[in-house]
């Protein structure tokens, strides 16, 4: 039961729409997939729903690995025009 919590997440939505296949009202509580919560979230049709006393779920840390540039690309070489294809 405990890893089936995990799996859920309680969404408050922003507007009406369809849910399961029945209409759900604007401002309901609805406890859907992670997948389906992060859909709606993201679309602007719900927000996260805390109930009173719990903390947002915090964000994962990210790391920004990119090593500094030691060398520069090599200078470019001036080239002759191609010599003109009309004749004259």
């Amino acid at each position: 039961m405990a890893g089936e919590k995990k799996n859920v997440k309680r969404v408050r939505l922003t507007r009406s729409l369809l849910l399961n296949g029945e209409h759900a009202e604007a401002g309901s509580i609805h406890e859907v997939s992670r997948a389906v919560a992060q859909l709606l979230i993201g679309a602007g049709s719900a927000e996260a729903h805390l109930e009173e006393g719990e903390e947002p779920e915090a964000a994962p840390t990210t790391v920004n690995r990119m090593e500094h540039v030691s060398e520069r690309d090599p200078r470019t070489k001036q080239v002759a025009p191609a010599p003109p294809k009309v004749k004259k």
